[in-house]
């Protein structure tokens, strides 16, 4: 009786364990999408900031195709702004920043367009 007691004390602890585990992971949210120029042209190297009041959360690169994403945002409201890379001499301007509201679990998509400076 001692052994099936310990046993089941066992699979309660470790099942209480892999529940909390994936509980975690369903109280985050994401941010992504893609920056393109006026051109509707992807935008690689752009930079994406997050926020949330006043405080930078994140800092991210677009990748080649122009996509960027933030994730492990816990559920709230951020500003989210794109910014031309460094160096780009065509002259693009940021856009945003913009109030994105994150869900846990959930994914929330937020697409840029970089005006030019030059009309």
């Amino acid at each position: 009786m001692r052994a099936v007691t310990s046993l089941l004390a066992l699979a309660t602890l470790t099942a209480v364990s892999v529940f909390a585990g994936c509980t975690t992971a369903v109280t985050q949210g994401t941010i992504e999408g893609t920056v393109f120029d006026d051109s509707q042209s992807p935008v690689a190297a752009a930079w994406v900031t997050v926020s949330q009041s006043g405080n930078e959360y994140a800092k991210v690169p677009t990748d080649s195709a122009g996509k960027y994403k933030v994730t492990s945002l816990v559920p709230g409201t951020y500003d989210v702004e794109a910014s031309p890379p460094s160096g780009r001499i065509d002259g693009l301007m940021s856009d945003g920043p913009y109030p994105v509201n994150v869900r846990a679990g959930g994914t929330s998509v937020r697409n840029f367009y970089l005006p030019s400076i030059v009309p």
